[in-house]
């Protein structure tokens, strides 16, 4: 009899269990305010893009990464990834009115290419994205334009390395190699302040000073936070 008592009484206390689980999954997806998400959010479409640093007004949807270019008689490609942070985002590409990109792709897929202030550019949604593209010509031009918020270039004419020359927003097709450009030291110094804020929630503001000289490079910087700090 008492197994039997006993055996009810943990039936019982499954049930309440799961009914309770139920109807807090049940008020979860049923939250009144959720509809209201988009709304709100339509005048700021900004809302999820990352601030600039020393900026504290300014936004930046749309951080490229590195852009590279395989140049030749003939034509060339273009390969570049781009983040972006907001729902519909204009991507500048390299070219323009008179060296026109064609073919290009976002993730494998063709894009569609509008002119704005006689640059290419394409749209794409929130995301990671890779972009790719050529160019054709019946002779190699001296110089091509590149979108100024590409950070770091690499450049190969015919399959070959060659010095990356960038001027007032044009890339200049140097006939100089990589084993005959004058070397420079690459030097890094890197450093960071960082200030604590005793609160709720307790916050922390780090700041990073980056003196960085040499060839166009990329550095991993590793973890910047503090691993007991959400980021």
């Amino acid at each position: 009899m008492e197994n039997v008592v006993l055996l009810k009484q943990r039936t019982l206390t499954t049930i309440i269990l799961c009914a309770g689980l139920l109807m807090s999954i049940s008020f979860a997806k049923a939250n009144p305010m959720d509809q209201w998400e988009s709304w709100v959010l339509e005048d700021h479409k900004q809302y999820n893009c990352p601030w600039v640093l020393g900026k504290s007004a300014e936004k930046a949807c749309v951080w490229p990464g590195n852009l590279t270019l395989d140049a030749g008689n003939k034509g060339a490609t273009f390969t570049y990834t781009i983040d972006a942070y907001e729902q519909s985002a204009f991507i500048a590409l390299p070219g323009n009115s008179a060296n026109w990109p064609m073919n290009v792709l976002v993730d494998g897929k063709p894009a569609a290419i509008v002119e704005r202030n006689t640059l290419p550019y394409i749209a794409v949604s929130s995301g990671h994205h890779k972009v790719s593209g050529q160019f054709s010509w019946h002779k190699r031009p001296g110089q091509l334009t590149i979108p100024q918020a590409v950070a770091i270039v690499s450049l190969q004419l015919e399959g070959q390395n060659r010095v990356v020359d960038r001027r007032n927003g044009q890339l200049i097709f140097s006939s100089k190699s990589d084993r005959t450009q004058k070397k420079a030291n690459d030097s890094l110094s890197i450093e960071a302040f960082r200030l604590l804020s005793d609160g709720v929630p307790l916050t922390m503001i780090t700041h990073i000073t980056l003196s960085v000289s040499g060839k166009a490079r990329e550095v991993s910087l590793g973890e910047c936070c503090w691993r007991a700090l959400r980021c």
